[in-house]
């Protein structure tokens, strides 16, 4: 993956860590003792693990220039309890808050900073699965009255990569129209 963008693109300086799946049965949620252990694994590893493997890929490249930008896209059902996520995909993105911090503090000596973003319900097909009555329930809670948007994200993401953001670290960035204040 490194070799690849740095052919096409130069040495790499920023990743964003943005992937994440959160299964659903029947438009709900599952409870823990619902889910399967092979759900478990796939969603530990494509929310938790694929971010601990693409820092590991990524880091050598970025101590060698001596600098660097990694955002992990986490949710705020890694910090709170979410009437939509299970209970699988809350822990990984909350794992991925404490491997934000501990990266951070490993890593910042060496240049590179690595903070998370923590989006509320984005206008997405993963929050589209949730169905029309959550959204409008949901929404009436939000104080500034919608669901976030990509847009809403990569702003924040485009912040905390930016030269601007150089004496910010190990943040949790909260992008959820104010749902979520703590």
């Amino acid at each position: 993956m490194v070799n690849f963008a740095a052919e096409y693109l130069g040495s790499p300086t920023i990743l964003i860590n943005n992937a994440g799946i959160s299964p659903k049965r029947n438009g709900r949620k599952q409870a823990l003792v619902e889910i399967e252990l092979e759900e478990w694994r796939r969603v530990m590893d494509i929310n938790l693990t694929s971010t601990f493997l693409c820092c590991q890929a990524i880091l050598p490249t970025m101590f060698r220039l001596g600098w660097g930008r990694i955002v992990n896209i986490s949710s705020q059902a890694g910090k709170t309890y979410t009437d939509i996520a299970g209970t699988h995909y809350a822990a990984s993105k909350a794992g991925m808050l404490g491997l934000t911090r501990t990266l951070a503090r490993e890593v910042g000596p060496r240049g590179v900073t690595v903070n998370a973003i923590c989006p509320g319900r984005i206008e997405s097909p993963m929050v589209a699965e949730a169905g029309l009555r959550s959204r409008e329930d949901y929404i009436g809670r939000i104080p500034v009255g919608r669901l976030g948007t990509g847009h809403d994200v990569a702003s924040a993401v485009e912040y905390l990569v930016s030269a601007d953001a150089g004496f910010v670290t190990g943040h949790a960035l909260d992008v959820n129209g104010g749902l979520f204040m703590a």
